[in-house]
């Protein structure tokens, strides 16, 4: 199989591309190559997750190619794209290689409930300190307030913990609304603003830290609210005695009043 013999040369350019020398290696023999892929640099995730956000799938497609090219260190472009057509799903697999590389592979991250019966040593083991939850618990004492996002890949040795609280309406409906525009600010902001502990003053600093925290967390702080705003009120309201109508309890007294003509 087709394989890169100088592993020091490439960790030197991927140290030049993006600052780190982490390298994955994909192998892919029913092309009879392996890939080899780097980190992507700030700015080229940037742009990648400006185009994966994007409502145009052709423009999704795009930012996919070029953050793969950004983050292809073996073999040659030919080589890759005639993997690609001999693979199918090639690309997409080698992508999660790349966020892998960024510590965004949602694989790696659990995001649990901050229940009133979790135990300290539970706490403790998603790498957050229980007095930090038990003062939280007071700030937000109802369930479903609060999650642990926890990301260890130990291979990489990336490993990062956090604690959520439940996005706002308003913090939703401006993500929404910006994402398609400005996907990545979009969904750091979204991820900052739901970011309780590090705290507030620091959660920017963390949030646009080394890894990919962001793009990673935002898939499943947007289904939280989601599900949050599905969760309506249900309206009982008793039936009228000379119609099968239901109305409003208040309504049918001042129907029945006198005064009201």
């Amino acid at each position: 199989m087709n394989r890169p013999s100088d592993f020091e040369s490439l960790y030197a350019e991927a140290t030049k591309r993006s600052g780190r020398p982490d390298c994955v290696e994909y192998p892919a023999p029913a092309a009879g190559t392996s890939i080899v892929l780097c980190r992507l640099s700030d700015e080229d995730q940037r742009k990648f997750v400006d185009g994966a956000c994007s409502s145009d799938e052709g423009i999704r497609e795009t930012a996919r190619a070029v953050a793969l090219s950004a983050a292809r260190l073996w073999p040659d472009q030919s080589t890759f794209l005639a993997a690609c057509e001999a693979v199918p799903g090639l690309d997409k697999a080698c992508m999660s290689q790349v966020e892998r590389l960024g510590g965004g592979a949602v694989e790696f991250l659990r995001v649990v409930d901050v229940t009133k019966t979790m135990d300290d040593s539970v706490i403790a083991s998603f790498g957050v300190d229980p007095g930090t939850i038990a003062a939280l618990r007071k700030q937000y004492p109802h369930e479903e307030q609060l999650k642990i996002a926890c990301y260890r890949d130990d291979d990489l040795e990336i490993a990062w913990s956090c604690v959520l609280r439940l996005p706002g309406d308003r913090a939703t409906d401006l993500m929404l609304r910006d994402v398609n525009v400005r996907g990545n600010e979009a969904i750091t902001t979204f991820a900052v603003n739901s970011v309780v502990w590090p705290e507030r003053e620091q959660a920017a600093s963390f949030v646009r830290g080394q890894y990919r925290i962001a793009y990673c967390l935002w898939p499943a702080l947007f289904s939280w609210a989601q599900k949050a705003a599905r969760q309506r009120p249900t309206i009982w309201r008793p039936k009228s005695q000379n119609s099968a109508t239901s109305i409003p309890p208040q309504m049918s007294a001042v129907r029945s009043s006198p005064q009201s003509g």
